[in-house]
């Protein structure tokens, strides 16, 4: 292995490049911490229970766990807006859940089988279209 001697002047050009990159980087780590991702996360298992994941960044910030409702039959479907929450079952039943009263409203709709349920887009509008294997109904969740 070779050493090579460098002068007081090349040594200062290289010193203040180093702290140069080093700011650069700091800065644009600064900026990229101030824009921090979130997203969301809702799951069930084969119990029925319903999990709610908060992730920002690298980091889970915030979880919830909400109990299986004894109505319901197996969970085919979840959609999830603001505060509700929706799940519908193989056996017809829809599940409202309000996330911040913790409060859950069962409905059968008599129709079989839940296959999709999609909210609406658009802030405040809570229609729900919820899709059978027989037709399509659109619900209104603030009703």
């Amino acid at each position: 292995m070779a050493r090579q001697t460098v002068s007081d002047a090349e040594q200062s050009s290289v010193e203040s490049s180093v702290i140069s990159m080093l700011q650069d980087a700091e800065c644009r780590s600064e900026g990229s911490q101030a824009i921090s991702a979130r997203e969301h996360f809702v799951f069930t298992d084969t119990d029925g229970q319903v999990y709610h994941i908060t992730v920002e960044g690298n980091t889970v910030k915030d979880g919830a766990r909400i109990p299986p409702d004894g109505s319901m039959g197996s969970i085919a479907c979840i959609a999830w807006k603001g505060d509700t929450l929706v799940l519908g079952d193989v056996d017809g039943n829809l599940n409202f859940w309000d996330l911040k009263a913790r409060l859950s409203r069962g409905i059968p709709t008599h129709r079989g089988w839940v296959k999709k349920i999609r909210f609406a887009p658009g802030k405040g509008n809570q229609k729900l279209l919820v899709m059978y294997t027989d037709g399509a109904e659109v619900w209104d969740t603030k009703e």
